[in-house]
């Protein structure tokens, strides 16, 4: 996109600039979604976890107009929400695994935060309103999307 002219650094300095990288991260995921569900018939799980991913998508772009949001905590916190929704739903039947892969996230956002803030990329405020967009995207789009899952077809 630097090489078109749409964005004038990789960082994406401005709000105008990334605002346009997530409309086209939108795009492809949600095209992605729609494929993985009713073309491939992927699992349950993959296919809350795209619609999940999506829906995150969309609260950070609609938090961007507003102002510059951590990316990076959007993205790792809404990880973490979607991950802790499969936790929540698995509580008959406990799975190590993703408690480990919960407990792994926690710590990469708290890394991933930390050196934002150590770059000055970002202020408190950004950084942790990006953490709190992406925890509750990503747990409230993983309900969303099982409970639309369960009850609706797409095709």
């Amino acid at each position: 996109m630097q090489r078109f002219g749409v964005v004038k650094s990789p960082q994406m300095h401005h709000r105008e600039e990334r605002a346009f990288a997530l409309s086209i991260m939108i795009l492809s995921v949600a095209i992605l979604c729609y494929l993985l569900i009713v073309k491939i018939n992927v699992s349950t799980a993959l296919s809350i976890s795209f619609c999940a991913v999506t829906i995150t998508l969309i609260n950070a772009n609609i938090a961007n107009f507003v102002d510059k949001i951590s990316l990076h905590s959007v993205g790792l916190a809404g990880l973490t929400g979607i991950l802790y929704y499969f936790i929540r739903e698995a509580e008959a039947e406990p799975n190590i695994i993703l408690f480990d892969a919960f407990g792994f996230s926690i710590i990469l956002l708290g890394v991933a935060m930390t050196a934002r803030l150590y770059l000055k990329a970002h202020t408190y405020y950004q950084i942790l309103a990006g953490a709190l967009i992406g925890l509750l995207s990503g747990y409230g789009g993983a309900v969303l999307s099982a409970h639309f899952l369960q009850h609706h077809t797409l095709v």
